[in-house]
């Protein structure tokens, strides 16, 4: 499987339906949940587009779109911080922060890397100093893979 990806700062007509196709592939067991459908994720989405530093990375195995991550910076002021279970050590808003708002592979491509090098590319091209990933405690596998590599909760 080669995976070829790409950047969006702006989201064409294309890149987003294809986005929008991940997503409810990849979310598709949640989807009934008012959450998770795909109504409530495009206003998300929307939203989001909006926001300074967005960037996407589309990971492509020929013309199938097969997986995704999604981001934007943050700064001390975002409501983003306001989600966090626990507190966070000071000072760590106080610089701009990549808080990545949606990862996902579908089912075929997982285990093989892809959801990685996704992850990774979206990284390599960020000025940040810091990378923040939001999970939801009750998310399947019950183990946050950055956790797994020793990156710590916060």
């Amino acid at each position: 499987m080669t995976v070829e990806l790409r950047h969006y700062t702006a989201l064409t007509a294309e890149a987003r339906q294809d986005l929008l196709d991940v997503y409810a592939d990849v979310r598709a067991p949640l989807l009934h949940l008012s959450n998770y459908c795909v109504e409530a994720f495009t206003e998300r989405l929307d939203r989001h587009v909006t926001e300074p530093g967005f960037e996407l990375v589309l990971g492509y195995d020929g013309q199938t779109p097969v997986g995704y991550a999604y981001g934007n910076t943050v700064d001390s002021a975002d409501r983003y911080w306001n989600r966090m279970a626990e507190p966070l050590p000071g000072g760590f808003t106080g610089t701009p922060v990549l808080a990545i708002k949606e990862i996902g592979v579908r089912v075929p491509w997982r285990g093989t890397g892809t959801a990685r090098r996704i992850h990774d590319s979206l990284l390599a091209v960020r000025t940040e100093d810091r990378v923040t990933l939001m999970v939801n405690p009750g998310a399947r596998p019950p183990v946050c893979p950055p956790r797994a590599r020793g990156a710590p909760p916060y």
